[in-house]
């Protein structure tokens, strides 16, 4: 009997033992997701550039007028230093006259006639990057950088060679910028009266996208 309380007893003991030892466990999650700074870039007067009307007497009988250049201010603002180019698509392409690289459409009259082109210039004076003076360059292929000597044209998308422009220097290429501000100058041209044949009012269909390409 005194065999068997022993036992007894250490069998109690054991489990107590065991109990006092148990541990409890929990798991500690974490998540979360890494993403690319963003950038969006934003021109005054919702980027439209109102030039009014254009007394038909007043136009070349067969060449091109240029007109007086607009202004914009333009901005760029990134969630952080952010490496970027800035490329501009024509949505009127074909409808330019005199098209040349840095030129984009007008749209045409209602007899299919082209009503001009107009270019974008951003104002070498106006660009400020992080709070500096900042230097515009190009490239045709994202990798590679050349000097853009003023007038600084932004170069329709379509017209291949040399469409990115970015703000940097051609030996070290696009500075990771978290704020661009610049001044991007619109100059119209409208066609000669005898191309433009007109009959009646017609209005001028300008119009470009312009894009931040991530590098």
């Amino acid at each position: 009997m005194k065999l068997q309380h022993s036992l007894l007893a250490a069998a109690l003991l054991a489990a107590v033992s065991t109990s006092a030892h148990a541990q409890s466990t929990g798991v500690v999650t974490l998540g979360g997701t890494i993403v690319p700074s963003t950038c969006t870039v934003t021109l005054s007067n919702g980027g439209v550039y109102n030039i009014g009307d254009i007394d038909a007497s007043t136009l070349n009988q067969a060449t091109v007028k240029d007109l007086a250049f607009f202004d914009q201010a333009a901005e760029i603002r990134c969630s952080g230093p952010t490496q970027f180019a800035l490329t501009a698509a024509d949505n009127k392409d074909g409808t330019e006259a005199n098209p040349q690289n840095f030129t984009f459409g007008l749209g045409q009259t209602t007899t299919g006639a082209k009503i001009g082109h107009f270019k974008l210039h951003v104002v070498p004076a106006s660009v400020i990057v992080d709070g500096s003076a900042g230097t515009m360059i190009q490239s045709t292929n994202l990798s590679t950088w050349a000097t853009l000597n003023p007038p600084w044209w932004v170069q329709a998308s379509s017209a291949g060679a040399a469409r990115y422009r970015a703000f940097g220097s051609a030996a070290s290429g696009p500075v990771a910028a978290t704020t661009v501000d610049f001044t991007l100058q619109v100059t119209p041209s409208i066609n000669s009266r005898n191309a433009l044949q007109l009959t009646g009012q017609e209005t001028m269909d300008g119009s470009a996208t312009i894009t931040i390409e991530y590098i």
